[in-house]
């Protein structure tokens, strides 16, 4: 089964979204998740499919947890027509 890309775009822009609230870099959450930084750029874009680990290692260098993400981008993507 393929992934959804809209999943995969909206997951990305959660995480971009909570990196330049800190004001961090992709270098620092990277170094922090223990990741490449052209990884960490590839999933911000939505162009990759990371496995759950590094799905929580990235969120917990950006000092969340990955329910907190997850949450946020289901909201985004499956609740959207609600908030309109």
């Amino acid at each position: 089964m393929k992934p959804n890309p809209q999943l995969l775009f909206e997951l990305g822009n959660q995480f971009k979204r909570h990196r330049i609230h800190q004001g961090a870099t992709q270098k620092k959450i990277a170094d922090k998740a223990n990741i490449e930084v052209s990884y960490l750029s590839d999933i911000e874009r939505g162009l990759k499919n990371p496995t759950y680990d590094v799905l929580v290692r990235i969120s917990r260098a950006l000092g969340t947890t990955f329910f907190t993400i997850s949450k946020a981008v289901e909201d985004e993507v499956f609740h959207n027509d609600k908030r309109k």
